[in-house]
């Protein structure tokens, strides 16, 4: 039986407690929990005598094979070196880091040490999510032309910011949407659609809220190949839509994630064939549209968490390790880097160039005084 602590016991923390406790994780047991807050170590201690409660990172490690960091952003690389130095799994909440600088050592002491560590990406686990991948490795829609995102359906208002001292920081949130709301989709363009080779954005930091970090994003990028991304994202627009749609020169996949829906467009011909051969002036290729139909309700945490454990046991490959998680962390930087530099920048995209304007704001960085607010996660989940 693996023995799973939790360092940090907020919404995330607790979600994942609860899948443990259900006996929802095969092999795994919930034994300890870590928080700097005694409030939130003794709810901890409520749900079961069995766990213990922590109050140093230090004593969660001796108790554990694993661990699942929930703390807030800045903290997941330091938490995480700290447990694989000692011998421990790490399964780290998005994102994997705030300096991809940083994250690169944890996952090098991973490979090194040959332990499992991975990334609460759960879309990656969602069926919808990995059809798409399945049909782009499969060239369904041919060559990839352009990548349309758009995610303004994550609305916050200014009580979401004043709820937790470290949100809306750069010193402990890393950064705003980019990090937070925008990191799943930073993950999935990545999955999908490889790195870009350039990247040029404008970034609006506290635009709409009372905030230090990002809240309004504009981005454009260009592919290896010629395929361009235009992604936009606020978290102060509503009503907010979720629009990803990918363009090849075959077909085009729609993916409309408030139903659930995937739509796969194919061409009777590929375009490039049908532009140099139609003699008609005016005309389009054939298309065929199949709709394919998953549950837009259904969430991959606990996919992954039974997969943390499934890896760490050997019975299954890791789906989102942290070694991937990389792409997705150095493709934020390279957003937040052209928007600060005003200017596109190209791959590679340096930790260093990052670091030097990423370090001075978080060094000035000022933690606001947290307001007692109840948030709903499950209804921001639904959403």
């Amino acid at each position: 039986m693996i023995r799973i602590g939790i360092s940090g016991f907020g919404a995330m923390g607790q979600l994942h407690a609860s899948h443990l406790l259900k006996g929802l994780v095969p092999g795994a047991q919930l034994c300890a929990v870590y928080d700097p807050d005694a409030a939130r170590r003794k709810a901890a201690g409520a749900l079961s005598a069995e766990i213990a409660c922590c109050q140093t990172l230090e004593e969660l490690l001796e108790k554990v094979d694993a661990v699942v960091l929930a703390s807030p952003h800045a903290l997941h690389v330091p938490h995480a070196l700290a447990a694989l130095q000692s011998g421990r799994h790490v399964l780290t909440e998005k994102p994997l880091g705030v300096r991809a600088s940083q994250a690169q050592q944890a996952v090098d002491l991973a490979a090194e040490k040959g332990l499992v560590y991975c990334v609460m990406f759960d879309q990656r686990a969602l069926p919808v999510c990995r059809r798409v991948k399945a049909l782009l490795d499969a060239g369904e829609i041919g060559a990839v032309r352009r990548t349309v995102l758009i995610q303004t359906d994550c609305y916050r208002p200014q009580s979401y910011f004043d709820s937790g001292a470290w949100r809306g920081t750069w010193k402990l949130e890393g950064g705003g949407m980019l990090v937070n709301q925008c990191s799943h989709a930073m993950d999935l363009l990545c999955w999908w659609l490889g790195m870009p080779e350039f990247v040029s954005a404008n970034v609006g930091y506290g635009k709409w809220h009372q905030i230090e970090v990002d809240d309004d994003i504009s981005c454009f990028a260009r592919y290896p190949g010629g395929g361009t991304l235009h992604f936009l994202a606020s978290t102060a627009d509503v009503p907010g839509i979720n629009l990803f749609e990918i363009q090849g020169d075959a077909g085009k996949l729609a993916i409309d994630r408030e139903s659930g829906a995937l739509r796969v467009y194919r061409l009777d011909e590929p375009e490039p064939a049908f532009s140099q051969s139609f003699a008609g002036g005016i005309g389009a290729p054939g298309c065929t549209c199949e709709e394919l139909r998953f549950d837009a309700a259904e969430r991959g945490h606990l996919r992954v968490l039974q997969n943390f454990a499934a890896a760490i046991a050997g019975r299954e490959k890791p789906l989102a390790p942290a070694v991937e998680a990389m792409d997705a962390l150095r493709l934020t930087q390279a957003i937040y880097l052209s928007s600060w530099l005003g200017r596109g920048v190209a791959a590679p995209f340096e930790d260093e160039a990052f670091d030097a304007l990423f370090v001075p704001r978080q060094e000035q960085s000022k933690p606001h005084a947290a307001k007692q607010v109840c948030i709903d996660f499950n209804a921001v989940w639904k959403k």
